[in-house]
């Protein structure tokens, strides 16, 4: 995040926290408290491989053809 400096606070590694500051001359406003994310890392891991890629494609130029089929 270009013009924040960001703080790491890992004292008690399980209640590890980050955030957000601007620094000096940043224009930019402090950032608000922020949400934990819904999903998981491993929920999301498939979207990084090849087969999600041919999923989007087939997705893209199919349109509901596809979605019939399951």
């Amino acid at each position: 995040m270009n013009g924040y400096y960001t703080v790491h606070d890992n004292i008690d590694v399980t209640k590890a926290r980050m955030g957000f500051a601007p620094h000096v001359t940043s224009s930019k406003v402090n950032v608000a408290t922020a949400f934990t994310p819904s999903k998981s890392v491993e929920a999301l891991q498939w979207e990084l491989t090849f087969i999600y890629e041919i999923y989007q494609y087939v997705k893209l130029y199919t349109g509901d053809l596809f979605y019939s089929l399951f």
